[in-house]
């Protein structure tokens, strides 16, 4: 294309340079459609493209409730929310609180719809309890009975040969076979009754009817042979049988200083109202390092007073034959032995019988 200081030599030919020139650098604004319009396509010169006149003058769309969606530029889609929260024939819309709301699925045939406060809509599908009842057949001791209209149902009179209305009585002395009693009746017999100690509170022979309580009887069963009633106020009763029988039990064995490497005990004891005698055999197989204050466990605290005594006796008897002496410290939980001067009695194969009296606290 000729400059602005070129020199024009062939004018038709220059003009039809000029021409395309002009052509080629306006070709964006050619062609179009009815209705578009001219936009920029890029930020270079001359660079245009024609469009769709959507321009308008909306600058954005906001979806209000039941409605989601919405933009502020180009091509906007909303969608009505609750039309799309349907998944199902029969699906209902249901409100939830304020401006929400939610699916409630179809119930099945026959049922209705009912309140409920406590689903999240408020609602709920129940069976429908309307009734179909076609007739009412009265057996005894109702009377009456239909298939239609109102319906009345009444009761026959009781008697000893049929169910049915009975009249009440106050009556506790009373022989009739066609009243019944009333719970004052009932009541005024079971005071009466109630009053008296039932043969039946004595089990078998030798039981002793005795008491838990303030009117309250109970029987207590015959103890073992040649056993002794005596107070006991932890029992139920108040009374127990003692059988005299010796009862047997593991005591634990320790000593002062040392240990004992191998050794095992056994006891058992009889208690009479509060005093205990206890009976105990120690093994000694291997004395190791113990030295002095040989104890075990008594079956029950001792009474813990400064006027009781008590004391006991034993007998090493399978390596010296010597005595040995225990005794129980009062409130305590153990019984201590030595040998009769006061010295350490245990050894290598020792077998060391005792026995003990105390009072029990």
């Amino acid at each position: 294309m000729p400059t602005n200081t070129d020199l024009v030599t062939d004018l038709p030919a220059d003009f039809e340079v000029f021409g395309q020139a002009v052509d080629t650098t306006l070709a964006d604004l050619k062609g179009g459609t009815t209705g578009q319009i001219l936009s920029k396509a890029t930020n270079t010169d001359m660079d245009f493209v024609w469009i769709a006149n959507d321009q308008g003058d909306i600058t954005a769309v906001n979806a209000g409730t039941g409605i989601s969606g919405g933009g502020t530029s180009g091509a906007v889609t909303i969608t009505n929310s609750m039309a799309t929260a349907i998944d199902a024939k029969g699906d209902l819309i249901v409100g939830t609180g304020a401006d929400t709301f939610d699916r409630l699925a179809s119930g099945t045939t026959g049922q209705i719809l009912a309140v409920d406060t406590t689903t999240a809509t408020g609602l709920k599908w129940i069976t429908n309890d309307i009734g179909d009842i076609t007739a009412v057949t009265a057996t005894s001791p109702l009377t009456g009975g239909g298939t239609s209209g109102d319906v009345t149902i009444g009761i026959q009179a009781s008697s000893t040969t049929q169910s049915g209305a009975v009249q009440l009585t106050d009556s506790t002395s009373s022989t009739s076979t066609t009243t019944a009693a009333t719970p004052n009746a009932v009541k005024s017999s079971y005071d009466l009754a109630n009053a008296a100690i039932p043969k039946s509170t004595v089990t078998a022979k030798g039981s002793i009817v005795t008491a838990t309580a303030a009117s309250t009887p109970a029987n207590l069963s015959v103890g073992s042979d040649y056993g002794f009633l005596q107070a006991l106020a932890s029992a139920s009763t108040g009374l127990q049988w003692n059988s005299s029988a010796w009862t047997t039990y593991t005591p634990t064995v320790g000593v002062a200083s040392g240990s004992l490497t191998s050794a095992t005990i056994i006891g058992r004891y009889i208690r009479i109202g509060r005093l205990c005698i206890v009976q105990n055999r120690l093994s000694i197989t291997t004395n190791g390092t113990a030295g002095t204050g040989t104890y075990w466990s008594i079956p029950f605290t001792s009474q813990n007073s400064a006027t009781t005594m008590n004391m006991g006796v034993g007998r090493e008897n399978s390596v010296t034959g010597s005595a040995a002496t225990l005794r129980i410290p009062n409130g305590d939980t153990n019984a201590y032995m030595c040998k009769y001067d006061g010295t350490y009695l245990g050894g290598n194969g020792y077998t060391i019988d005792t026995t003990i009296c105390y009072e029990v606290a």
